[in-house]
């Protein structure tokens, strides 16, 4: 009785193929008892989310929420006397404030330029335009006026100092 080297390699490799199969279907069977756990915790929520949309429905009923309202923020119906019943009660238009039109660029230069230009620079527009340099014109109050005339496209104003 001579056992061969084949056959007791081939009685491993049986028994060793035996094990990993046992052990795969311990494997399979355990995850198939998680994945039933999983699908009663996952039925378990979907009831509850069902109860809370009924109780939110239930909660956000129109004729409940009314009588809260009326019972917490003590509101009162319209009084149908303060209604406007036509057109002609409301207010004529209000004048806007600010100026239909952009201020033409010169003026806007004008304002942004500096009193005396830096040293080395090409003579501005605020050396040949009186609004443009306030420091060499007339007082402050006068540009501020002849400012707001050139924007707004009016005569001067009699309140400015002429």
């Amino acid at each position: 009785m001579r056992i061969r080297l084949s056959s007791i390699v081939s009685l491993g490799l049986a028994g060793m193929a035996g094990f990993m199969l046992f052990q795969t279907s311990q494997n399979v069977q355990q995850a198939e008892h998680q994945l039933r756990g999983l699908n009663a915790q996952l039925t378990k929520e979907g009831e509850a989310l069902r109860v809370l949309e009924a109780e939110w429905d239930y909660l956000n009923r129109p004729d409940r929420l009314e009588e809260l309202a009326r019972q917490h923020l003590k509101m009162e119906p319209i009084d149908p006397a303060l209604l406007v019943r036509d057109g002609g009660a409301l207010p004529d238009q209000i004048e806007p404030i600010i100026p239909a039109r952009k201020p033409d660029p010169a003026l806007r230069r004008a304002v942004l330029a500096p009193s005396t230009p830096p040293a080395g620079s090409p003579p501005s527009v605020a050396a040949h335009d009186p609004v443009a340099s306030p420091a060499t014109s007339s007082p402050s109050s006068e540009n501020f006026d002849t400012l707001i005339n050139r924007l707004t496209d009016t005569e001067p104003s009699s309140g400015g100092a002429q």
